[in-house]
């Protein structure tokens, strides 16, 4: 597909109609216009390889059943099923990811087991609560300590700590939320390193800042390196920094019990969160957040005044939970329903068999590689997921060379990155519809345009 900006302005009206329209024109307007084959983009052709998002047929139906149901579940009040089957999916997550169990809203039996969370619409926004329930958490900790100092006085010193290959979204989360973030450099493997961690929270707490947050990546997105996260716990343990683990590229990749053993480090973390789109065949805009603490939750409400507050009305002990101080709009969807219908629907053993499937077709790819000597893989093979970093022997721009010829041929879609100044290119097998097949045919397609082209190897 060519750019073409200002297409779809020469086809359609400059106003809207005064009278309405017949759903088949409107449809037909779609097919002509709008569709993939001129100029929509189209996320889900398997030679699309990011991690973007995935769709269904079962996604599209429980789509229409929550939006046909419009159920606001923001208390138990006002939506009893939302906010229960919220609960519930959270711990069917939970408990597929291996979680700790203190992250679990119930235990076998259904008794209260103290964790909490939330099914949110962004990574961003579970960046953003973690970050506020942090500093609430911090915030009265430290007028303890230095109780000659106001509030005013203590904001503008508080510290937050993520790397340099963390998601840009804890930057914008800590710009709302007006708290400075340091950013931590990374080793050779993409992992923040956690030498320069501790020295930098040492260097600020002794020049007078207060440190108080931390956030490890499980998977990120760039390399789908994993922070150490024993090791940072014990700094911001040591610190008393709250620690977030933000489950970014690999998600529900911890489903094929592979990673049992980073899952238990997980106990000594204050929040967890897990962007499903990756391996769960929905959009972007499904996100999981698990907390250890309830009243943390509650510190970050935005319950607005003269109104009444959940446990105000007679109702059972369980039913107390909220989710309006997750929810900046005065509505919430029915995320819930849309979750158990993709459990439903596709069962733990389809999750771990679509996984595997995308880590196959990586495996294949990571072959193809290798058996051409020049090329190389600057981080080794990928374990357990489908995430590919690789680039040419020789000069960067040799890599940036083929990276926009592979884009500019518009059959496939890849991007690009920097690990200690070299840069690779991602492949990702990210949809469902990604097979070994098109692993092979798409490194077929790149071999094909490193023979056409003269890239300076050295």
């Amino acid at each position: 597909m060519e750019p073409d900006f200002g297409y779809l302005r020469e086809h359609l009206p400059l106003e809207a109609p005064e009278n309405s329209v017949v759903i088949d024109d409107i449809l037909e307007e779609v097919d002509t216009f709008i569709r993939p084959e001129r100029r929509l983009s189209e996320w889900q052709m398997p030679t699309h390889y990011l991690e973007d998002g995935d769709a269904s047929y079962s996604r599209a139906v429980e789509d229409t059943i929550c939006h046909a149901v419009g159920s606001v579940g923001v208390t138990w009040l006002a939506s009893p099923v939302a906010v229960e089957l919220e609960g519930i999916m959270l711990d069917w997550i939970a408990k597929i990811l291996s979680l700790p169990s203190v992250f679990h809203c119930c235990d076998g039996n259904g008794q209260d087991t103290g964790g909490s969370g939330a099914i949110l619409k962004s990574a961003i926004q579970a960046m953003y609560y973690s970050l506020r329930m942090a500093q609430h958490s911090a915030m009265e900790r430290i007028k303890q300590e230095h109780p000659q100092l106001s509030a005013c006085g203590i904001r503008p010193r508080m510290v937050a700590y993520a790397s340099n290959h963390a998601r840009d979204f804890i930057k914008k989360a800590c710009d709302i939320a007006g708290i400075r973030l340091h950013v931590v450099g990374c080793d050779g493997h993409g992992r923040l390193d956690t030498q320069q961690l501790q020295h930098f929270v040492q260097l600020h707490k002794d020049d007078g800042c207060f440190p108080f947050y931390v956030m490890a990546t499980l998977g990120t997105t760039s390399v789908a390196a994993f922070d150490l996260l024993d090791k940072m716990a014990v700094i911001a343990s040591t610190y008393g920094m709250w620690l977030h683990a933000d489950g970014a590229y690999c998600g529900l990749a911890f489903t094929s019990g592979d990673f049992d053993q980073r899952m238990v480090a997980l106990t000594h973390v204050d929040s967890v969160s897990l962007e499903l789109a990756a391996n769960l065949r929905c959009t972007a805009d499904f996100t999981c957040m698990w907390v250890k603490s309830p009243a943390a939750m509650e510190s970050v409400s935005l319950q607005p005044p003269g109104r009444p507050k959940p446990g105000s009305t007679p109702q059972p002990a369980a039913a107390a939970a909220t989710y309006r101080q997750f929810e900046m709009a005065i509505s919430r969807r029915f995320a819930s329903i849309q979750l158990w219908f993709l459990l439903r629907s596709c069962g733990v053993g389809g999750l771990r068999t679509l996984v595997n499937a995308r880590c196959v077709a990586a495996g294949h790819f990571v072959s193809d590689v290798e058996s051409d000597n020049r090329f190389v893989l600057p981080l080794g093979r990928p374990q357990n997921c489908s995430l590919v970093c690789f680039r040419m022997k020789g000069l960067d721009t040799s890599t940036e060379e083929l990276l926009d010829a592979i884009t500019d041929s518009s059959k496939r879609f890849m991007t690009g990155v920097y690990i200690d100044s070299k840069f690779m290119i991602r492949f990702t097998a990210a949809l469902a519809f990604t097979s070994k097949e098109d692993a092979s045919r798409t490194w077929k397609h790149i071999a094909v345009i490193a023979d056409r082209t003269r890239f300076q190897i050295s």
